[in-house]
């Protein structure tokens, strides 16, 4: 059943995104080089894999793998970061290319858009990820965790990060916010770690981190850490005014 789930399902998520990469086009530039695009996804998709598989390895599960290192790798058996996926994605952009990494940067976040959606529903269908306990009226029964009402926070995600980011790109691109590249990707990543921040609220803590500092969870850790480094890093090395 692992393995159904995690190869075939979860594999079917990142190879849509792999070929979504390979031929969406930049809303700004007419040009689309498949060749080239098909040399990115491929070395871009290998280290989001690897770096969101080393994020949940040492953030989420850091005293069970230092001592089973050799299961590190094993994907199948389940646990990725989608903040490490995301820092994969853009160092993997910058050591590809360099010279287009807001050109790429902006279409990979636009795959996103499709992919995070993707993967949150393949959670709520598999009854992972749970939400913390709320009524009847808006709650949903997960039989892998308990009887108990909890709130669908793969779905508010999936919701939030897919039509809802859709929404607010393309009215940020009519009211000519979106005018050169970067600007899709600064948008996104501001976007999408508030919505991560505050959905967390709305999540169980992962059983072997719990909460920090009394009310926070590990999500909200990573999402305010990796923020800030990647929206640093990208507006004052990278982005050109």
């Amino acid at each position: 059943m692992l393995i159904y789930n995690y190869i075939s399902f979860y594999g079917l998520v990142y190879f849509i995104g792999f070929i979504l990469f390979i031929f969406i086009k930049h809303p700004l530039i007419k040009k689309n080089h498949i060749l080239y695009n098909l040399y990115i996804s491929v070395f871009v998709s290998i280290a989001t894999i690897i770096f969101a598989r080393l994020f949940y390895t040492i953030f989420y599960e850091g005293s069970y793998y230092i001592h089973n290192l050799s299961e590190v790798y094993m994907l199948y058996k389940g646990g990725m970061s989608i903040h490490g996926g995301i820092v994969g994605c853009i160092l993997g952009l910058i050591f590809i290319d360099k010279k287009h990494f807001f050109y790429n940067a902006d279409r990979a976040c636009l795959v996103a858009t499709i992919c995070l959606p993707l993967g949150r529903i393949a959670n709520f269908l598999n009854g992972e990820i749970y939400g913390r306990v709320t009524n009847e009226v808006i709650g949903f029964i997960f039989l892998g965790k308990d009887l108990m009402y909890r709130h669908a926070v793969q779905l508010y995600e999936g919701f939030c990060v897919g039509p809802l980011m859709w929404i607010l790109l393309y009215t940020l691109y009519k009211k000519n916010k979106i005018k050169k590249e970067g600007d899709i990707a600064i948008y996104f990543i501001y976007l999408y770690f508030i919505m991560r921040f505050f959905l967390e609220f709305f999540r169980e803590p992962d059983k072997s981190v719990g909460f920090i500092f009394t009310y926070f969870t590990m999500g909200q850790l990573l999402s305010l850490g990796v923020f800030l480094i990647i929206y640093i890093f990208l507006k004052y090395r990278f982005y050109k005014a």
